[in-house]
């Protein structure tokens, strides 16, 4: 620009030094317009250098309509504008364009910095509201605030089979806290998600925890759709391992369901797929939900055939407290005693002590849910020993609880009430937030068992606390999501 007008003011003086009327007309303009190109060289505001500019292109193109005779029209309509001095309507018209497009960009710019101001206001109001529905929820936790926490860093995960799972807990939740609609609302979405699943394996377990959670809400008519699709995915995978376990789970709920038949046709692809495992070691889980499956189905001759596959004595203690509770419900009460004597000499061979507790609480249980034996007390108090010894301070308080729960269930109150007070002490020792927020959980659910629902809501407001601080976005879900589904039972 500078260029422009040191030739313009060159052009100026030569051409006011001999002027006819029009020349001289021209030529103010020429001066006037040289000036007015000056001050846009200098005007910081756009809006008024594009006005600027646009008054000198008007002017020059004044020049030209108003006097086409002078040599000043003449030059100006030459093509590069002034031959002395490069100024034309051309590049005043790009010099034009040109600031409007740097306003254009500004303006842009402005406007995304307002949005993103607007989005960032946005977003820290709805963090303030959400920190103060968190404070409120941690004074006086409910299970529909526990379960918005928990949706809300759900929504965020990336792992689909994370997703769906935390997805089939929250519906579950809601459906025990008597909220239907919305749960049913949840499984769909997670039904969404996982539909979207490309790997086998993990689609068919998304499935399958769809479908369970629909038959805990009592959706047997529709969760039999899902289980389809899963037991079509499971029958695709390539792995052996992964595909033996999906379909032993898959038969386990058909089996919840009451679909004899199509439990007996997962049932034996589950047994096909067993023994494609070369080694045993591997085949004890799959082999258990298979016997599970059978003694669920009333298939207790095929559920005892499978426990004699078995090998390990953890699993094996699990199948023949299945079985002997599948006995009692056909009626054999002193066949189902010396299955469950078996059980418990099963469970002496254990070498560990957390899975010698896990397979005693099988059995305890078993013996409960029956209702016949009402957990017999010698098999609760060798539970309460084996507890005692695990070194593990998550597990140990878990087992602990457990043990509360199954005392307080047989009427030992005072029993139950001191074993949670020791597993509190117990509790405060684990250093993982997850695995504290899931230990009180149990503790809660015994407290509310012995009859302290007050204290039971206590303990689960101290594992909300816990579960706030937990950092991985999955395991906090997992975690309040229990959080929200113990509070809902002991709600009932």
């Amino acid at each position: 620009m500078h260029q422009i007008i040191r030739h313009c003011f060159i052009l100026c003086f030569v051409l006011l030094v001999a002027c006819t009327s029009d020349t001289e007309q021209a030529n103010r303009l020429l001066v006037e317009t040289t000036e007015i190109i000056r001050q846009a060289e200098f005007e910081q505001n756009l809006e008024q250098r594009i006005t600027l500019l646009a008054q000198a292109k008007a002017n020059l193109e004044g020049i030209i309509a108003e006097y086409p005779t002078t040599q000043l029209a003449v030059q100006l309509s030459a093509r590069g504008g002034l031959a002395t001095g490069g100024v034309s309507v051309e590049q005043l018209q790009t010099m034009i364009s040109q600031a409007k497009g740097r306003l254009a960009r500004r303006l842009a710019n402005q406007r995304k910095a307002e949005v993103e101001r607007q989005e960032a206001q946005r977003k820290a109001e709805a963090e303030k509201l959400r920190v103060q529905k968190q404070a409120a929820c941690l004074q006086q936790p409910e299970v529909a605030c526990v379960l918005g926490q928990a949706i809300i860093i759900t929504n965020k995960l990336k792992h689909e089979g994370s997703k769906t799972s935390v997805l089939s807990e929250i519906a579950t939740a809601q459906a025990v806290a008597g909220d239907v609609k919305v749960a049913r609302q949840t499984i769909q979405q997670a039904f969404a998600i996982a539909d979207k699943i490309n790997d086998k394996y993990y689609k068919a377990k998304a499935l399958r925890e769809i479908a369970n959670a629909q038959v805990e809400m009592g959706d047997k008519q529709v969760a039999n759709k899902v289980i389809q699709r899963a037991f079509a995915t499971a029958d695709k995978i390539w792995r052996k391992y992964d595909k033996a376990s999906v379909l032993s789970e898959i038969a386990a709920v058909q089996a919840k369901m009451g679909d004899v038949k199509a439990t007996r046709q997962t049932i034996g692809r589950a047994l096909a797929a067993v023994e494609k495992l070369q080694d045993k070691d591997y085949r004890g889980y799959p082999l258990t939900e298979i016997a599970w499956a059978q003694a669920e189905n009333g298939d207790i001759t095929g559920a005892i055939a499978t426990a004699g596959k078995i090998n390990s004595a953890f699993y094996k203690t699990s199948v023949l407290a299945m079985i002997a509770k599948a006995q009692v419900i056909a009626g054999n009460r002193s066949v189902a005693k010396q299955t469950f004597k078996r059980a418990l000499v099963t469970a002496d061979k254990i070498e560990s002590e957390k899975n010698q507790f896990r397979a005693l609480n099988t059995i305890v249980k078993a013996q409960a849910e029956v209702g016949v034996f009402k957990a017999d007390r010698h098999t609760i108090d060798h539970a309460l020993i084996v507890a005692r010894k695990i070194k593990d301070a998550h597990y140990k308080t878990i087992a602990l609880g457990e043990v509360a729960k199954a005392q307080a269930q047989v009427g030992s109150f005072k029993a139950a009430r001191q074993i949670i007070q020791y597993a509190l002490g117990i509790a405060g020792k684990i250093e993982d937030e997850y695995h504290q927020a899931s230990a009180l959980g149990e503790i809660a659910v015994a407290l509310a068992t012995a009859g302290d629902k007050a204290g039971a809501k206590q303990t689960l407001q101290s594992a909300l606390a816990i579960a706030d601080k937990i950092e991985r976005e999955d395991s906090k879900a997992y975690a309040l999501s229990h959080i929200a589904h113990t509070l809902a039972k002991i709600n009932q």
